[in-house]
């Protein structure tokens, strides 16, 4: 990734094209794409199913849509172009309620990926929930890195509530367990804490630490 902040460097390092980042909710997926995008400067573009639904339809309207992708990232590099639930592109069966038309990019993302050249400092970041569900081998073939990122263990979720608690106006007295609360809280991610810290003993929410609460990841 971070060749990419040097056309120079970018030209003579290994050239990666796509990554893939896998794991459950929660996990800051979304987040590491938004800090790619920080730390080398870039544009952010979003291909995801959900966000081109409708928009140029037909297969001359997909044709023009990459086209302008690659001509306004090329432009504007460095680039990085987004997709969400990647592996929805390559999904064996979509469900039925599913109106995203999440396949479209099917043939067309691994060519335009492939025709990319090492000058060319555009980067394919997709992420997902269940990469399993998609086909394994497509999405090899189509992400060059695929980045796994677990639940947090006991030492993160410590650090994690020990920061929330007191970002919400709480406060560490010696009596508070935060071991026991860790050790309780084995499989939640970091999406899902903020959630059980803004809700009262007897079940009703905190509305004043609701609005200070950060977005998800």
């Amino acid at each position: 990734v971070l060749p990419m902040g040097s056309q120079t460097v970018h030209e003579t390092a290994p050239h990666v094209k796509s990554i893939m980042i896998a794991g459950p909710h929660g996990t800051g997926k979304r987040m590491l794409v938004n800090a790619i995008c920080s730390e080398l400067g870039a544009n952010l573009m979003d291909l995801s199913a959900e966000n081109i639904c409708g928009k140029y339809p037909g297969k001359a309207g997909l044709t023009m849509l990459l086209h302008l992708v690659l001509k306004v990232g090329k432009l504007l590099q460095p680039t990085v172009v987004y997709i969400g639930n990647a592996d929805k592109t390559f999904i064996k069966k979509v469900a039925k309620n599913d109106m995203s038309d999440p396949k479209r990019l099917k043939k067309e993302l691994p060519k335009i990926i492939k025709k990319m050249a090492p000058e060319d400092r555009i980067l394919f970041v997709g992420t997902s929930l269940t990469p399993w569900e998609g086909d394994v081998k497509s999405l090899c073939q189509c992400y060059q890195k695929i980045v796994l990122i677990p639940r947090p263990d006991y030492a993160s979720r410590y650090l994690l509530f020990k920061e929330l608690i007191t970002r919400h106006g709480g406060r560490l007295a010696p009596t508070l367990d935060l071991s026991s609360l860790a050790k309780i809280s084995d499989g939640y991610t970091p999406g899902s804490h903020p959630d059980r810290s803004q809700t009262r003993p007897n079940g009703a929410e905190n509305t004043t630490a609701a609005k200070k609460a950060p977005d998800r990841c």
